[in-house]
């Protein structure tokens, strides 16, 4: 233990380093350092200041790290979704945005409605999309699209120009996906539209693996007309005109609540969130 040596670490003249531990011994009273022989060593005051000194530079380390971590934690975008809306319309949205804001990072919770607005309650979510909308006053509730649901098919030979009935179509391979039961009014149609032990030949979860089969398989699946416009328009896919009542539209929504700490980031989100 020497002045010289600590004088190096430290990038100061020696001189500095003694000038400055004999203003500390002078505000304190006390001797912090004594020489035996040329060895420098602690008085028991030094060796206390020493310990408290310790203290002091961790709880510094502590309070910029916690720093850091609160800062880390305001810019990361916890976002509940449902699964179909994500395959559907965010995914890429979602990643575009990242690559536009460098300091933004986002947590991404696949859930159902119910789950996803309880996390939100809770503080474990900053903004829930959801086909359902919140209508309590403590949340900020936005439409984001409403979309009309096609009847859509990968075989041009299946279109029939003039549509196809319920009973015909009943009789058809018809892929099923899960966003019937999001409402009260999909599910009533869906209710009226099938019978009890109707069997599909296909159900999935992923709305977005619903394309991919029809263009590979016959048969007919209820689509979003957005989801599907880019097909459409190519002619890999097709929609066929009902002769039967339409599903009614399929709603898309932001939820957040009021006042949250974190409305920039979910402003300049939503903002780009262009359905």
């Amino acid at each position: 233990m020497n002045y010289r040596k600590a004088a190096q670490q430290l990038f100061l003249a020696q001189s500095t380093v003694s000038a400055r531990i004999q203003d500390l011994e002078k505000e304190l009273g006390k001797k912090l350092f004594v020489f035996s022989g040329r060895t420098l060593h602690l008085t028991d005051a030094g060796k206390a200041l020493r310990t408290y000194a310790e203290k002091m530079i961790k709880l510094e380390a502590d309070i910029r790290r916690s720093i850091c971590e609160i800062d880390e934690s305001e810019r990361t975008l916890r976002l509940g979704i449902s699964d179909s809306i994500l395959d559907w319309k965010v995914r890429d949205l979602i990643s575009t945005y990242l690559e536009k804001h460098p300091n933004v990072a986002m947590e991404v919770h696949c859930q159902n409605s119910g789950i996803m607005m309880n996390e939100l309650q809770n503080d474990n979510l900053d903004l829930c999309i959801s086909f359902l909308p919140n209508r309590e006053t403590s949340y900020q509730t936005q439409l984001l699209a409403c979309e009309e649901l096609l009847l859509i098919t990968g075989n041009k030979r299946s279109v029939v120009a003039t549509g196809i009935s319920r009973d015909e179509l009943l009789r058809q391979p018809l892929l099923m996906t899960d966003y019937f039961n999001v409402t009260q009014e999909l599910d009533n149609w869906y209710q009226s539209m099938f019978p009890t032990n109707y069997v599909f030949k296909l159900r999935t979860s992923k709305v977005y693996e619903m394309k991919w089969y029809l263009k590979r398989m016959n048969g007919f699946a209820f689509l979003p007309a957005g989801f599907v416009k880019e097909e459409l328009e190519k002619g890999e896919l097709f929609s066929v005109p009902m002769l039967f009542p339409a599903p009614p539209g399929i709603s898309m929504y932001s939820v957040a609540k009021k006042g949250s700490k974190k409305h920039a980031l979910i402003t300049s989100f939503l903002e780009e969130l262009v359905i």
